[in-house]
């Protein structure tokens, strides 16, 4: 995983050959990786190592996003993305060792941890770099609720909501000053701190509104001042249908508005603590005529240190949100959708802590698959594949296409699109445009396909065509 985080050389080497198996075979059982017993045992050894710490991991996640981020040409500006996800091992509560690194989660029951990474994505060309920051943490089950504790009054580092101010900070520090930032939130980051701490020069915010503020400039409130601006713009979208939100497929028309707003300090924040500057809120609303009867309208607030006094501005801005995408995208592919990290059998939570942040390097694959695919498409392959596997793909892709121009391979020969469309003909997708888009889950099986394929052309290239 790179040189920044493990100071031992023999661990280092250790922690790339499992990282390797689980980007190639998309999966993180351990029994399954292993080449042997001995090598099984050595993996779990591995991830008991508390030289391995979860530091050290961390930080090589980030070496390796900052190494993709120096290969972009120009200015750089990119979004960061930050998220939290639950990983629950209830389910195997006989099995693992009590103590070992697990609490409860968000129900306040079940075994498990928190994950909140950070996803850089590289603005301009829709690239998927890496994760600059991620934070691990569980509950105790005994601990007293927030009232006992008097939440409110506690300090911010007292609280788990510091994390959605110390991810951009420390993505800031690991990335280095000479980028451009912007921290990207949903509801949850919907803090007074954040606003007030985290923004400067080259550190910018967007996020979701969670709740309708005081503002100074109206007795209204945010929701009604926004509401009451003048119409920037109308945009046409398609909206692609989605059985789980009961949302039907419809072509939407969406207003924008956008005014800019302060907020004034909450009276528990200290009067010599730092105010937030000027702020920019932008409301998207679909239009009722587009609405189909029953459903819920199409509507967004968000709350932006981005200046947004155009259609085109605001447009920018919600088109950067709607990025975060990709970070639901990653959790999808960790739990039963992809990796199926809460099946794991290793026994102790300290592990299955390290193997959850070596497990986001098997996601990333998939999600720069996807970003090249419905992107930027003149990435190089070697963002992904190696010199054998790109050989492989050339021998695949002609296999994989239909004999009319529909079933061709649209995209540019040798560039990441290109791979990704054969990688989702392997995992299932018919290849029609006419199609949806295939998504992340197809994406993980056509790698895991093609990572077995490979196996298979290596044998007959390089064993069984030697004379």
């Amino acid at each position: 995983m790179g040189e920044h985080g493990l100071g031992d050389q023999r661990l280092r080497r250790r922690v790339e050959q499992l990282r390797t198996g689980m980007v190639e075979q998309q999966r993180v059982s351990v029994a399954g990786l292993a080449g042997s017993r001995a090598e099984q045992i050595a993996y779990y050894r591995l991830l008991s190592n508390e030289r391995v710490s979860e530091a050290a991991l961390v930080e090589t996640l980030a070496a390796r996003a900052r190494a993709a981020v120096t290969t972009l040409p120009g200015a750089v500006h990119l979004l960061a993305i930050q998220d939290t996800t639950q990983l629950n091992f209830e389910a195997h509560r006989g099995r693992l060792k009590s103590g070992s690194g697990l609490g409860v989660i968000g129900d306040g029951r079940s075994m498990g941890f928190f994950l909140h990474p950070t996803l850089l994505i590289d603005a301009q060309r829709g690239q998927a770099l890496g994760f600059s920051d991620v934070r691990l943490w569980s509950r105790e089950a005994e601990a007293p609720n927030k009232h006992a504790r008097r939440y409110k009054q506690l300090p911010l580092e007292a609280k788990e909501s510091v994390r959605w101010v110390e991810s951009p900070q420390h993505s800031r520090t690991r990335m280095g000053a000479q980028l451009h930032l912007t921290s990207i939130a949903d509801r949850e980051g919907d803090l007074y701190p954040l606003f007030a701490r985290v923004p400067d020069a080259r550190t910018d915010l967007l996020v979701r509104v969670c709740r309708d503020h005081r503002i100074e400039e109206s007795s209204a409130g945010l929701y009604t001042y926004l509401a009451a601006q003048p119409l920037l713009g109308v945009e046409e979208v398609e909206i692609r249908g989605d059985v789980r939100k009961t949302r039907t497929a419809r072509r939407a028309r969406l207003e924008y508005r956008s005014v800019r707003v302060h907020l004034p300090r909450p009276p528990l924040w200290k009067r010599e603590a730092a105010r937030t500057g000027p702020l920019w809120a932008i409301e998207v609303r679909e239009v009722p005529e587009t609405v189909p009867a029953g459903e819920t309208p199409i509507h967004w607030r968000l709350l932006s240190t981005h200046t947004v006094e155009s259609f085109a501005q605001a447009r920018q801005v919600v088109a950067w949100y709607r990025e975060r995408w990709y970070i639901e995208q990653t959790f999808r592919l960790l739990k039963l959708d992809g990796l199926d990290l809460e099946s794991s059998e290793l026994e102790t939570g300290t592990a299955l802590r390290r193997l959850s942040l070596l497990a986001l390097d098997a996601a990333l694959g998939v999600l720069r698959l996807l970003l090249a695919e419905r992107g930027e498409n003149e990435q190089p392959l070697a963002q992904l594949f190696s010199a054998t596997e790109q050989a492989c793909l050339g021998a695949l892709t002609p296999r994989l296409e239909g004999k009319t121009a529909k079933q061709q391979n649209p995209h540019p020969p040798q560039t990441l699109a290109w791979a990704a469309w054969s990688i989702a003909r392997l995992g299932g997708w018919k290849g029609y445009r006419s199609q949806h888009a295939a998504g992340p889950a197809t994406y993980h099986r056509g790698l895991a396909r093609f990572h077995s394929l490979c196996q298979g052309y290596l044998l007959a290239t390089h064993v069984l065509c030697t004379p």
